[in-house]
């Protein structure tokens, strides 16, 4: 499953295989140590975590999508407005600048105007209300979680 979403954005060769472990429905990195800890006990988590199963989905952590977007190329930078509404899981209307030559439908990585990703998108050559750049996932998406476990 992280083979598959690093595969997405170009960089499945970040990450070796057998160096990934899924405990519960997380995923994580291990070095030699860590892996030689779990075979003797059953951690609830060890070494990076690369992100979370949910459903037939991989919902990146954000230290991965700030690991990849070092790599990928095709990213939209958005101002703030549209950074928080991009957070709180809406589409994207109108975009600072666009990086990398995307196609219509290639997922983008967003950047917020620091520079720093802050989701996913499925991009769209010319935003607007019928045509949006739609939004796939976003960093909020953990405190989005948290809430509904409080509730």
């Amino acid at each position: 499953m992280v083979r598959e979403f690093l595969k997405s954005f170009g960089a499945d060769d970040m990450i070796r295989t057998e160096d990934v472990v899924q405990i519960k429905e997380f995923y994580f990195t291990v070095n030699r140590l860590q892996k030689e800890l779990l075979r003797h006990t059953r951690p609830v988590f060890v070494g990076y975590c690369l992100g979370k199963k949910k459903g037939n989905f991989f919902c990146p952590s954000v230290c991965l999508l700030d690991f990849v977007s070092g790599r990928y190329e095709k990213k939209i930078v958005v101002d703030a407005k549209t950074e928080w509404l991009f957070i709180c899981g809406r589409d994207i209307f109108n975009v600072q600048e666009v990086l990398g030559n995307p196609q219509d439908n290639d997922l983008v990585l967003v950047l917020n105007r620091f520079k720093e990703c802050i989701g996913i998108a499925q991009y769209t050559a010319v935003p607007n209300k019928k045509n949006p750049i739609k939004h796939v996932y976003d960093i909020g998406d953990y405190l989005r979680r948290e809430r509904k476990r409080k509730m």
